[in-house]
């Protein structure tokens, strides 16, 4: 898409320079700025004639064979792929699919694609009741089964300021007290939970659930071992 209409943009960025002289509106994008809240990642590299074939699949649904790389196995693995969606998460690029014959929406990071062929006489088809919104709401982007539940913390007051300005949940609550403040939120049970977790360090303390304090704590141990190691 933003090679069809590269001259266009071209052609707005010059008539912006050329007015920037006349008009406060021609220097309105050096005065905004996007920074990402989370460490600055570089995108993976991926193949242009891969993505092309993979958006091409997408927009006529049409079916794709690929060549793939699972990240926990040593070998590329071949599939037939009915595309779903495209979805962005941070600097990857995911595609949703399900694989044939199976009916289970499954993810494809692109840049673990080395070959995708479009496969013009296969219709690519959903699962009945597909909707991509559904699916994100369900959590699949936080690697999540969706299931939810009530997580409750002790927090610092640092962590506590920034949540209450920006809640992890709708029916979120944080109840200031002396010593700690207890947070409880209705949280989707995710890899990202327990990323956003022990990025916080000691300005949490996970209570319930039980089995989600013992992974945490057990996590942390290790870490502590890797640290406490003579030097290697």
């Amino acid at each position: 898409m933003l090679k069809s209409i590269a001259p266009r943009l071209n052609q707005a960025k010059d008539k912006l320079f050329k007015l920037q002289q006349q008009t406060n509106l021609a220097s309105w994008q050096e005065k905004v700025a996007y920074v990402p809240a989370t460490l600055q990642q570089h995108a993976p590299e991926i193949n242009q004639d891969i993505l092309d074939s993979v958006q091409i699949a997408l927009l006529r649904n049409r079916c794709l064979t690929v060549t793939y790389k699972p990240v926990a196995h040593p070998k590329q693995k071949h599939y037939i792929l009915h595309p779903l969606a495209l979805v962005q998460r941070g600097v990857s690029i995911y595609l949703v699919a399900r694989v044939d014959p199976y009916n289970d929406v499954l993810l494809f990071v692109i840049h673990r694609m080395t070959t995708a062929k479009l496969l013009e006489e296969k219709i690519a088809t959903a699962p009945n009741g597909f909707k991509l919104s559904r699916y994100l709401n369900q959590g699949a982007l936080q690697f999540s089964d969706g299931n939810v539940f009530n997580l409750q913390a002790y927090i610092n007051n640092d962590l506590a300021g920034h949540l209450e300005e920006t809640p992890i949940s709708l029916d979120q609550e944080v109840a200031r007290k002396a010593s700690s403040n207890l947070l409880t939120a209705t949280v989707v049970d995710s890899w990202q939970l327990r990323w956003w977790i022990l990025s916080q360090g000691d300005k949490i303390e996970v209570i319930k659930p039980t089995e989600l304090r013992t992974e945490i704590q057990a996590s942390l141990q290790n870490a502590l071992k890797n640290y406490q190691r003579a030097s290697r």
